[in-house]
């Protein structure tokens, strides 16, 4: 995503005012070897810097990588990554997170909690689905979401029951019903809508 070569393309995504769904963090579904690498969020501060709307899959939820801005501090979490750009002013109009995988297994007590609680950070995410993980009943277990107080026993229920009937709109329920176990803070409607910052 760093590499000068794509500035012509980049130069034309913004042109046309489009924006890039990008997939950074770790890569859990397929193998990616020394290509793993590639899904540092920091390698998007090119594009980003340029003025081109990024939108990061998953919010960078899984693995680490080096800290391309301090390389003496070594990897970091990918999520730290991405949250420190979040945290960059210049990047307010242009940077946003896509949530779909915060419900898996191995996310929901970590990036799940911490984004439901940055309500200032809600107008920047945006939906997705990350299909067809979701279809995959080991990937999200509603006893633990009820264990780690994200969900109720009665939701659960019903959820598991629409999950029979549809796993994408399990999905889309899954994440209009979690709420922070601490604060009961919910996802913004608004992360279900186009950002008014994407379609202008």
């Amino acid at each position: 995503p760093s590499d000068p070569r794509l500035d012509t393309f980049y130069s034309k995504v913004k042109e046309l005012n489009m924006a890039i769904l990008v997939h950074v963090g770790g890569e859990g579904a397929v193998h990616t070897g020394e290509f793993e690498k590639l899904g540092n969020p920091l390698l998007l501060r090119r594009p980003l810097d340029q003025g081109v709307k990024i939108i990061m899959a998953h919010c960078a939820s899984l693995g680490n990588n080096l800290d391309l801005d301090t390389p003496s501090n070594g990897k970091v979490d990918n999520f730290e990554l991405f949250m420190r750009m979040m945290g960059e002013k210049r990047y307010e109009g242009s940077l946003f997170g896509e949530i779909s995988g915060l419900t898996q297994n191995n996310r929901f007590d970590g990036p799940l909690q911490t984004l439901l609680a940055k309500k200032e950070w809600h107008p920047r995410l945006v939906n997705g689905s990350d299909y067809p993980l979701p279809a995959l009943n080991a990937v999200i277990q509603t006893n633990a979401l009820v264990n780690a107080g994200l969900i109720s026993e009665d939701e659960r229920q019903a959820l598991n029951l629409v999950y029979g009937y549809n796993p994408l709109l399990f999905d889309f329920v899954l994440k209009r019903t979690v709420r922070h176990p601490a604060t009961g803070a919910r996802f913004s409607p608004s992360i279900f809508m186009i950002p008014k910052a994407l379609s202008n």
